[in-house]
């Protein structure tokens, strides 16, 4: 289900005030040779224009991990005394991930440093590599606590969600950090919790507590596509998160689920509802109220987790995807053709309308397409 959910989200990690990008898949492939390798490091090095070394930074960040051998010198520039640079240099650090490991003691420190972005950028830096010593973690945890910019609370927060599976004082510090005064901080310690799957007698009541949340967040580090999203929204996901293991907040959630007035809140504890036990026709109804909200993500959601439903897809159900490939939105038409193919022998029936998307303005509705008539095509195949 949240695997399904994921084809649509976009994942947000942007540092703020940085342009920075994830790297794209044609650099993460590209084998980068010695010669270009030696160039990016004399830029790095020799170069007194902070705009070529930002640069460098830039294109070592892009190409990840097949720029590993650029660590150490990359690491050097952690102390940089332009701020930009240091930032850059912790991001690109991230991008390179678990090869840059030799650089955490020195991203440890910049959770200290005097410029914000800083302290975000190698928060973040840390998360991607995976790595943290017991001094990173106590840092990242006091940073989560004392920092006074919510936007950096909520990097360390969302770092600490890297290590609270082996860390209980990082899984205390999420804890911790449910109760902080932005919602921005709470949401990303809520979906931290969710994501860890730990400890769910001491996780799901405060999960439970958090479904009464009236806030809104709009966080840098949240993988939602709501700009604006309740937090008790994600709460419900973070339940869902649990599985089986949170069936005491089934109550909770049937209440968010029917009386919650964003329809946000309610489709999302419908689909944690879903993942915790079964769905019955409670949740199918707010899942089709959801199919025609004015917002155009919530539609989408709600084809999504209607094409996931186990079992038989009812005419109502059906008649539901069918007209999402019709919406007005681009989002919602993408999201109803990847929902097809787990409609099992119903697929069939709607290969005329996937080939007319084919031709669609949006490239990413033309690759939903193509990919849903690829896969009936092999469940044909898999059938005979």
């Amino acid at each position: 289900m949240a695997a399904s959910i994921r084809h649509i989200a976009r994942v947000i990690a942007a540092i703020a005030a940085l342009s920075v990008q994830q790297s794209p898949a044609w650099a993460q492939s590209e084998r980068l040779s010695r010669q270009q390798l030696d160039s990016l490091i004399q830029r790095l090095e020799s170069e007194n224009l902070v705009s070529v070394r930002l640069n460098a930074l830039r294109r070592i960040g892009e190409f990840g991990t097949n720029a590993a051998a650029t660590t150490p010198h990359v690491e050097k520039l952690l102390t940089d005394s332009n701020s930009m640079i240091r930032a850059q240099a912790a991001f690109a650090l991230g991008q390179i991930g678990i090869k840059a490991k030799a650089a955490v003691p020195g991203l440890s420190a910049l959770l200290s440093d005097p410029t914000q972005q800083v302290r975000a950028a190698a928060a973040q830096a840390l998360g991607k590599i995976g790595i943290a010593n017991k001094s990173a973690i106590q840092r990242l945890s006091k940073q989560a606590e004392s920092e006074p910019h919510p936007n950096v609370r909520a990097f360390a927060v969302w770092t600490l969600g890297e290590f609270a599976r082996t860390s209980t004082d990082a899984f205390n510090a999420l804890l911790k950090a449910t109760k902080d005064r932005s919602p921005d901080v709470r949401s990303t310690a809520i979906l931290a919790l969710g994501r860890s799957r730990q400890k769910p007698k001491t996780t799901v009541p405060v999960l439970i507590e958090a479904l009464a949340d009236k806030a809104y967040r709009n966080s840098a580090v949240s993988a939602h596509l709501f700009e604006l999203t309740p937090v008790a929204a994600d709460a419900a996901d973070a339940l869902g998160e649990f599985g089986p293991a949170a069936k005491q907040s089934e109550p909770a959630l049937r209440a968010a689920m029917i009386k919650a007035r964003p329809m946000e809140v309610r489709l999302a504890a419908a689909r944690a509802i879903i993942q915790i036990s079964k769905p019955d026709g409670d949740v199918r109804k707010v899942l089709f109220s959801a199919a025609r909200h004015k917002n155009e993500t919530v539609r989408a959601f709600a084809i999504m987790t209607l094409g996931s439903l186990k079992g038989r897809k009812s005419a109502e159900t059906i008649t539901a995807i069918r007209k999402s490939l019709s919406d007005d939105s681009p989002v919602v038409r993408s999201a109803a053709a990847r929902a097809i193919p787990k409609l099992g022998s119903d697929a069939g029936s709607f290969l005329p309308q996937l080939k007319r998307l084919q031709t669609d303005e949006f490239s990413f509705v033309r690759d939903s397409a193509r990919k849903a008539i690829e896969d009936i095509g092999r469940q044909k195949k898999a059938v005979k």
